[in-house]
């Protein structure tokens, strides 16, 4: 079986002529358990060319494609659903966040999930795909409007938002928007 980690080491020493390196080796940590490529190769109802990267990082998290299921009217839970590649490693354990706003950036709804639970980013080779699965609930005194789901990548520990380029590494922003009305 094989095995990725990403926060248990062990350091040594090397000793070069009069200098000391420090020489880092990553045990392992949990069963790699990526899914099989047959398996994320469906693609979903949007394609885009969303890449997210730290600022000033080539590579990144590729959002390939994503969909919207349920109805949006308050009280409803919709399901976002996305298919996401690694282009590179990441260097930080990234996460969903998922809003509902209005036009006038009025929040309703705020929430972050792991990109997916059982493997963090950082553990990703590039080639990994996988599908995550997020759902968010519209409150039922929800007025009728026009809203918008927004939804990027957050290293949350550290509050801080991926860059989102398209593959012609335009910054183009940090978080792709579903535009969508509710009708009472």
């Amino acid at each position: 079986m094989l095995f990725r980690s990403h926060v248990l080491g062990i350091a040594l020493m090397l000793a070069l002529g009069q200098q000391w390196i420090w020489w880092y080796h990553v045990l392992p940590r949990f069963p790699l358990q990526m899914p099989a490529p047959a398996q994320t190769a469906v693609a979903l109802q949007t394609p885009t060319e969303a890449v997210f990267a730290t600022p000033n990082a080539g590579g990144g998290i590729s959002l390939l494609d994503y969909a919207v299921a349920g109805e949006f009217a308050p009280g409803n839970t919709i399901e976002v659903r996305a298919r996401w590649q690694a282009l590179t490693r990441a260097p930080v354990a990234w996460s969903v966040f998922i809003w509902l706003i209005n036009d006038q950036k009025t929040t309703f709804v705020q929430q972050t999930q792991p990109l997916y639970p059982m493997i963090p980013t950082t553990a990703w080779s590039p080639g990994d795909r996988v599908y995550s699965q997020h759902q968010l609930t519209i409150p039922a005194d929800l007025p009728a409007g026009d809203y918008i789901i927004q939804f990027g990548l957050i290293d949350a520990p550290n509050d801080m938002r991926a860059h989102l380029r398209n593959y012609a590494e335009k910054l183009i922003g940090d978080s792709v928007r579903i535009p969508f009305t509710v009708v009472r």
